[in-house]
């Protein structure tokens, strides 16, 4: 099969040249989530681990050498997130789309309740979940989850913080986000003085 080359928009490639480290990987962490849901549709793990690996390889600045030292540490350490919106009773609970061979995959994430405070975005003073992962270092709260009472100042802050959506007006962004036509950059991550934790609903699982 010919092997097509994905083309970023320009707005997306400025991005990546000034990404610092964790923003670089929560970039992957979308490659990855794209990949494994076409994978999965697909059937099989070999499709997956290829289609990941060629939505790596079609990405401006990955190399065949960092796309193969990524796949190795997808293989080892990641697990997908939650498609929808976990709430507090579903926090925890795998994927439904997760790996299921569980002698490869045992990691769980640490999952919090909190408060954001301090980061100038319309999600101060917000209760919200938060996930905190290893292949960063612990070094940020990961949104993992939100109520529908705090969605519009959720809405806003993204419109505030994507890039790629910077140009759509409020109204455009909101009509978006309603007809969940919104798909964000990567991980939305937050500074860890920046979430008062209120209460862990699961600890780190490491195997």
């Amino acid at each position: 099969m010919e092997k097509k080359n994905q083309q970023i928009s320009r707005a997306t490639y400025k991005r990546i040249k000034s990404m610092d480290r964790v923003q670089l990987s929560n970039y992957i962490t979308r490659i990855y989530l794209t990949g494994f849901e076409a994978g999965r549709k697909a059937g099989t793990p070999d499709v997956l681990f290829r289609t990941i690996r060629e939505l790596l390889l079609d990405t401006e600045g990955i190399g065949e050498i960092r796309a193969n030292a990524i796949m190795k540490k997808l293989g080892a350490i990641f697990a997908p997130q939650a498609s929808k919106k976990p709430t507090e009773e579903t926090a925890g609970t795998p994927a439904e789309d997760a790996p299921k061979d569980e002698e490869k995959r045992s990691y769980k994430p640490k999952i919090i309740k909190g408060k954001v405070h301090d980061t100038g975005y319309p999600i101060d003073g917000c209760v919200m979940l938060f996930s905190m992962w290893d292949y960063d270092n612990h070094d940020s709260w990961h949104l993992y989850g939100w109520d529908d009472d705090v969605d519009d100042a959720v809405m806003r802050t993204m419109h505030q913080t994507d890039e790629i959506y910077m140009d759509d007006t409020p109204e455009q962004f909101a009509e978006r986000w309603k007809a969940k036509e919104y798909e964000p950059d990567g991980a939305f991550c937050l500074d860890l003085d920046k979430v008062e934790v209120i209460e862990v609903l699961q600890e780190e699982e490491t195997a």
